[in-house]
């Protein structure tokens, strides 16, 4: 049972910390399980913190009269909006790194820009098209990742059904960012 172990990890002198990812998703109800389990103490010390990771359609759950006893536990909050150009490049190059990257193929300063273009600095996004790309680049044996190889492939994955991938333009930006 659930509650046992987080009582049992918490008289080890452990703290449990449950991470709920694509918050947007539970019903009303999951949530309300979530609070819950907020309730649990031993020596009347909370024995769980929970992190809930959502898309933007979250906020509007979150403040939902329904949700209120939810987010009375709430003790922050943090809105993570798209990344810059730099800091795109950069979580690009961190991926690559990642995964043990040593310059092949090698990826062209347009490249870098193509990519914050067509997806806004939005990580998921960012994450779809390098994705693509790469896939791209090594059925073709590519050395260099090109800003033309990051247009073709945009360009690919917006006439996918459910891609995703729409061209950032400033309107979406914007309501990326609210």
């Amino acid at each position: 049972r659930f509650e046992f172990m987080v009582q049992e990890q918490r008289c080890a002198g452990r703290r449990c910390l449950l991470v709920v990812d694509e918050g947007q998703n539970p019903t009303l109800a999951a949530l309300e399980e979530l609070r819950v389990l907020s309730n649990i103490t031993v020596d009347g010390r909370a024995s769980l913190q929970t992190i809930l990771l959502g898309q933007p359609q979250f906020r509007p759950i979150l403040a939902s009269r329904d949700a209120e006893q939810l987010r009375q536990r709430v003790l922050a909050s943090y809105h993570l909006g798209p990344l810059t150009e730099a800091e795109t490049r950069g979580y690009v190059e961190h991926r690559l790194k990642m995964v043990k990257w040593e310059g092949d193929p090698r990826w062209d300063d347009g490249a870098f820009t193509m990519v914050y273009r067509h997806t806004g600095g939005i990580p998921r996004r960012i994450n779809t098209l390098c994705s693509r790309v790469l896939l791209y680049g090594a059925l073709d044996e590519a050395h260099a990742i090109t800003s033309d190889m990051v247009e073709m492939t945009a360009g690919e994955l917006s006439q996918d059904l459910g891609a995703g991938l729409a061209p950032a333009s400033p309107t979406s930006l914007a309501a990326a960012s609210a």
